[in-house]
C-alpha cells in the first residue's frame, strides 16, 4: 500500500515559488528544447483513506542542453546543438488531479547516488594528477571518452539530473514532496545550493506539468 501523501504546498503555489525565485528555469525549458516527453506508466490507486494516492505518473522527459561544454555560448541566431540529449524520468503522485492539492509528490531523475569522481576513462576532462601526459596522448583520450565530465557521466550515464540532485531533493523530503528516495542529497541539508529548502519545479517537471494541463488531465 503507498504511504500517504502529506506535503505542505499546492502545485499551484510550487509553480509560483518557482516564477518568483527560480523563473530562470522556464527560459532554461524553452532555451534547452525541452520539447519530448513519452509516458511510460500510469498507475491508479483505490483512495482508501484520507490524503491516499490515487494516480502516479512515470514520464521520459528528453532535452537538448544548450549551455557550456555542450555549445558555444558565442553561438547565435537558430543554431542548436542536437547531438547530445539527457533524458530523465519524471514522477508525479496525487491524491486528485489538481494543481490546489497538497498531497503530491514528485521525483525527476533515477535518484542513484551522484559519483563525483568518475573513471577517468570515461570522462574527456583530465583530472590534476594526469596534466602530465603528453599532447598526443591527452587527444587521443579526450576522443574516446564517452561523457564531457563529471555533470555529463551522472546525467547521461547514472540518469542523475543535477539541478533536482543538489537543490530540490531535500527540499522536496523535507516537506513530504520527495517520492521515493534520493540516495545522494535527500538527508543531507544543503549548503550552498537552496540553503532555504525552497520546493520549485525544474524545467523538466514544467513541461511535463504544462502538458498534462494542456491535455485536461490536470486540473
Amino acid at each position: 500500500m503507498p504511504e500517504a501523501l502529506r506535503g505542505e504546498f499546492t502545485i499551484r503555489q510550487v509553480l509560483n515559488f518557482t516564477y518568483e525565485q527560480f523563473r530562470n528555469r522556464f527560459e532554461y525549458r524553452k532555451r534547452d528544447v525541452v520539447k519530448r516527453i513519452i509516458v511510460k506508466k500510469i498507475r491508479k490507486y483505490e483512495a482508501d483513506r484520507n490524503f491516499a494516492p490515487t494516480i502516479l505518473f512515470e514520464i521520459e522527459s528528453k532535452s537538448w542542453p544548450q549551455y557550456k561544454p555542450y555549445i558555444n555560448q558565442k553561438q547565435t541566431g537558430s543554431k542548436k546543438q542536437r547531438k547530445v540529449h539527457h533524458e530523465y524520468d519524471v514522477v508525479f503522485q496525487f491524491d486528485r488531479l489538481s494543481v490546489d492539492t497538497t498531497a503530491w509528490k514528485s521525483r525527476l531523475g533515477s535518484g542513484k547516488k551522484w559519483v563525483a569522481r568518475p573513471p577517468q576513462g570515461m570522462i574527456k576532462s583530465i583530472y590534476k594528477e594526469n596534466q602530465r601526459w603528453s599532447k598526443q596522448l591527452k587527444a587521443s583520450h579526450r576522443k574516446s571518452a564517452p561523457y564531457l565530465d563529471a555533470g555529463d557521466y551522472n546525467s547521461r550515464m547514472k540518469g542523475i539530473n543535477a539541478d533536482f540532485h543538489f537543490r530540490c531533493s531535500y527540499a522536496y523530503h523535507f516537506h513530504n514532496h520527495l517520492y521515493g528516495r534520493d540516495l545522494g542529497a535527500y538527508n543531507v541539508p544543503p549548503k550552498k545550493l537552496n540553503t532555504q529548502l525552497i520546493v520549485f519545479f525544474t524545467k523538466h517537471q514544467l513541461n511535463v506539468l504544462e502538458t498534462l494541463m494542456e491535455r485536461g488531465i490536470l486540473k
